[in-house]
């Protein structure tokens, strides 16, 4: 009797013994650390989220400095890095007339650059109509300089687009960015060194682009400051929807007028 209870005392403190394989394998009795309470529950512990600040980062930051600094004391386009290495800064050319002539026929000269004082704003719009077609349609009033770039409905909206804008004759050019297939940029900067506007607005995605010597969509872009140097300082490009555009969809003329008053605001014609 005493040597059975010997044996369910030992029994009692080693846990039951595994009956299969399996059950010494995964049986929880003889894979239990010790001192373990069952009730306490073990957390996954989770890393904490904090801001990485890798090395690629602080050489891009750093190098932005370095550019930025070097800009404010050399006028050079190249930067040195190493001997085999180099940053090339693309700066803006400046206008510069090529030519000391006007490309565009006299005609054309005579009616838009007569009597023209204290010019704020040339408007660069994309071509011009056919002359004999507008001698016919002259009136001996500023709408005539208008007709040599739109017709007579799309020249009247842009005469009342003007004269929204507080400007007066004296004070707007018209010209074309092209006429006859021809490029007329070299006389859009013999315009803005003689009559020095403060603000050039090219009139549609033509006339932007050759004005601004991109390809940028005129949509994403209107509206929009864009700074040139010239002999006699910065002057201020800024697209506008085409006047065509703006007279057939009504959408437009709020957009337009929404960039004329940026515009106006420039000028100080509006507070």
């Amino acid at each position: 009797m005493e040597d059975f209870f010997k044996q369910k005392l030992v029994s009692a403190r080693s846990g039951k013994a595994p009956q299969t394989f399996a059950e010494a394998l995964f049986g929880a009795s003889y894979f239990q650390p010790k001192n373990l309470n069952p009730s306490l529950v073990v957390s996954k512990k989770v890393p904490e989220t904090t801001t990485t600040y890798t090395e690629k980062k602080q050489v891009i930051e750093a190098l932005e400095r370095f550019v930025d600094e070097t800009l404010k004391t050399s006028e050079e386009e190249v930067i040195k890095l190493t001997p085999s290495a180099q940053i090339t800064i693309k700066k803006p050319a400046e206008w510069t007339a090529s030519s000391s002539e006007y490309q565009l026929e006299k005609p054309f000269l005579d009616l838009l650059l007569t009597n023209k004082k204290n010019v704020e704003v040339i408007f660069v719009t994309e071509s011009l109509r056919n002359f004999a077609e507008v001698s016919g349609e002259l009136k001996g009033t500023f709408i005539d300089q208008l007709l040599c770039g739109f017709p007579p409905k799309t020249a009247e909206l842009f005469e009342r687009m003007i004269l929204a804008m507080k400007l007066v004759p004296e004070e707007v050019i018209l010209y074309p960015s092209e006429n006859s297939g021809q490029d007329l940029f070299t006389d859009l900067m013999k315009l803005t060194h003689e009559f020095t506007p403060k603000v050039i607005m090219s009139l549609g995605a033509k006339a932007t682009s050759t004005v601004l010597k991109n390809k940028d969509r005129l949509s994403l872009i209107h509206g929009q400051f864009f700074a040139r140097e010239t002999a006699f300082g910065e002057i201020q490009v800024v697209p506008l929807f085409h006047p065509n555009i703006i007279e057939t969809n009504q959408n437009m003329k709020k957009t337009a007028w929404t960039d004329m008053q940026k515009v106006m605001k420039f000028l100080k014609k509006i507070p």
